[in-house]
């Protein structure tokens, strides 16, 4: 359901005070982590990434199947990494969270509309 105007206007008073009091914390909570991405992470990830599927194959080569789930698991955690480290910075901020009209869905068109009904 969204917010009305009301609140969303309280909404980004308290976001704006949060931030003068403590821009750590709203750093924390939106996934800031500064300019610079953090290349080194992402460079560990494509690594894992690339020597679990060598293992894969050298697994298969040789036919042993656990240095091919090996493999696998190297590759798959290498995978998570980058995944959840280009998540973290795709955190919207706290005011953005509501979506807009022409954004939403018909289910939740349809909610807003019964929810003003049973207000009036």
């Amino acid at each position: 359901m969204p917010l009305s105007e009301h609140e969303q206007k309280v909404l980004e008073d308290m976001e704006r005070a949060l931030s003068a009091e403590d821009p750590k914390l709203v750093s924390a909570l939106t996934g800031a982590r500064g300019t610079k991405p953090a290349r080194g992470r992402l460079a560990l990830s494509a690594s894992m990434v690339v020597l679990g599927i060598a293992t894969l194959l050298g697994g298969l080569i040789v036919k042993m199947t656990y240095i091919g789930v090996i493999g696998f698991a190297f590759a798959l955690a290498g995978t998570y990494m980058a995944i959840s480290q280009s998540s973290t910075r795709s955190v919207p901020k706290l005011a953005k969270l509501n979506r807009t009209k022409g954004r939403q869905g018909f289910i939740q068109r349809l909610e807003e509309r019964w929810d003003r009904r049973e207000e009036q």
